[in-house]
């Protein structure tokens, strides 16, 4: 079984030079922006800001480390992702999972906002594709749900290709003063080896090939 760890810690960017949309490094973002029909209506989303939570700035919404990821959007509507591909080779079985919380100040009633983790695998880059298979939704409407409370998302699937995209996705779909979604301790865990090499028809072993074929075991050991 291999796997890979990201908290979130290895530092971070402004996504295409935006200043607010401040984005942990090896990933990007995508959002919603227009009109779009949804089963409230025609809304206007708007760009959500993204950003670093930081205990050594003070901040309080980590859950391990001193790091987490963040989106959230005040006084508007969004529906946006954290995105990020991992080349682990095909027919690979897959977990992806990772901390997910909410912030809003109406905690009291459902504001319409909701969490889940995804992942396509085959690597696609759209977060509206059908091809993309999702965990279930945690969202302020749900019996479950605690104001401020982090909560542990996951997903199963089988790899396609031999890359797979992860998808971390916010959406709040009803006006609020502000509405926060976190993101921590994000690990993926997948399982298989290369198939073993082909031996060749008759003449000399071919050990160039069974080398090639230890570092691409090795490779899967390594998370890469």
């Amino acid at each position: 079984m291999a796997e890979f760890r990201e908290g979130f810690e290895n530092g971070s960017y402004d996504y295409e030079g935006i200043r607010e949309v401040t984005i942990p490094k090896e990933w990007i973002a995508a959002w919603w922006e227009g009109n779009h029909d949804t089963p409230n209506g025609v809304q206007y989303f708007n760009r959500p800001e993204y950003d670093m939570k930081d205990t050594r700035r003070g901040h309080s919404e980590v859950y391990a480390g001193y790091c987490a990821a963040n989106l959230f959007s005040a006084s508007k509507v969004h529906n946006g992702c954290l995105i990020r591909g991992f080349n682990i080779g095909r027919n690979r079985l897959l977990t992806a999972e990772v901390m997910s919380m909410i912030k809003s100040p109406n905690a009291a009633r459902d504001t319409g906002h909701e969490m889940r983790i995804g992942v396509d695998p085959g690597g696609g880059l759209d977060m509206d594709a059908p091809t993309v298979r999702w965990s279930g939704w945690y969202s302020t409407g749900a019996n479950e749900y605690v104001h401020g409370a982090w909560v542990r998302q996951a997903v199963t699937t089988v790899s396609d290709s031999d890359w797979v995209t992860v998808f971390l996705h916010s959406r709040n779909v009803y006006w609020n003063v502000w509405s926060h979604a976190h993101w921590d301790e994000f690990v993926l865990t997948y399982e298989g080896t290369p198939e073993p090499p082909i031996p060749p028809p008759g003449g000399e072993f071919d050990w160039e090939r069974l080398a090639r074929a230890h570092e691409a075991f090795a490779a899967v050991l390594r998370g890469q």
